[in-house]
């Protein structure tokens, strides 16, 4: 329990980095999450085989290789952002229900991080929950990252 304590404190204090550091895309993948669950799950669940696929081809050519230890930390800093992303929706929704969302975001991020770490000690569910905020998070921040570069482009 000790182990499980500071594991959620440590995560709470990275989400509230990641929320007071970089407060835009954290909202922004936050806002795609609440509109486009679906669609975010799927692109998380679809960016897991391509980056194992991408990871096997830069391992197989000699040229790749540089590249691959560049890649291969960004997709998992990825997934990490997009777990912060999701537990932050969460907590962000909780307070909005409870009409406490006044503070602003860091509340939220701590609520959301406490949720899901607490989630995570149900016996069975428990076990695939960090790989479906992880995934959800991770499609969300791909949908921002899109809807960014083609207004970036215009």
């Amino acid at each position: 329990m000790v182990g499980w304590l500071l594991a959620t404190l440590a995560l709470v204090a990275c989400t509230i980095l990641a929320t007071v550091a970089l407060p835009r895309p954290v909202h922004a993948a936050a806002l795609r999450l609440g509109r486009y669950p679906a669609r975010s799950l799927l692109f998380g669940v679809i960016s897991l085989p391509l980056a194992v696929s991408l990871t096997a081809a830069l391992a197989v050519s000699v040229v790749g290789v540089p590249l691959l230890l560049l890649l291969a930390p960004a997709y998992l800093a990825l997934l990490f952002f997009g777990a912060l992303v999701t537990s932050h929706f969460i907590g962000r929704k909780v307070l909005m229900s409870a009409d406490l969302y006044r503070d602003g975001d860091v509340p939220a991020a701590a609520i959301g991080v406490i949720i899901v770490a607490t989630v995570h000690l149900i016996p069975v569910v428990g076990e695939l929950v960090p790989y479906l905020v992880s995934l959800l998070g991770t499609g969300a921040t791909i949908i921002a990252l899109s809807a960014y570069y083609r207004s970036f482009r215009r």
